[in-house]
């Protein structure tokens, strides 16, 4: 079985070294050490840093994370009832954030369109940017509160 040291998952993953010590202290991932003390991943350990980094840039916390790994290492029926519940939970909340992404998109092309009028013409509709602004406001603290 091929195994990688620190450095070379390091590289391999753009993953900084400390980082992936950091993942061992936590016991999210931890790779098996050698006689000499030091670490090296395998595969699955890969495998388990990438979804580790997927995980992270979509708003799930370590502690969400190790939970997840652990029951995919140790799968049990409470586990997969945690995990579905989770997922369903996750869902909602990054559909969500698209939503309030796209508005915020939206909000930028209105801010780019009212400045580019601006610059040709002098004139600026600021009542309607801040119309706009009030209401992707007011959209976004209802999903905040679970009324969308």
């Amino acid at each position: 079985m091929k195994s990688y040291t620190v450095k070379q998952v390091s590289d391999m993953l753009k993953i900084p070294k400390d980082t992936l010590i950091y993942y061992d202290k936590l016991k999210i991932v931890q790779p098996r050490r050698g006689e000499n003390g030091y670490r090296y991943y395998t595969d699955n350990d890969i495998s388990e840093l990438k979804f580790i980094e997927v995980s992270k840039n979509n708003d799930f916390s370590l502690k969400e994370i190790k939970r997840y790994l652990e029951c995919q290492r140790q799968p049990s029926i409470e586990g997969f009832e945690w995990q579905r519940e989770d997922i369903k939970k996750k869902r909602t909340y990054l559909c969500n954030k698209i939503n309030d992404i796209q508005a915020m998109i939206g909000y930028l092309d209105m801010v780019e369109d009212l400045m580019e009028k601006k610059v040709q013409s002098g004139y600026s509709d600021t009542d309607s940017l801040h119309a706009f602004l009030s209401n992707v406001f007011d959209k976004l603290r209802r999903n905040e509160n679970g009324e969308e």
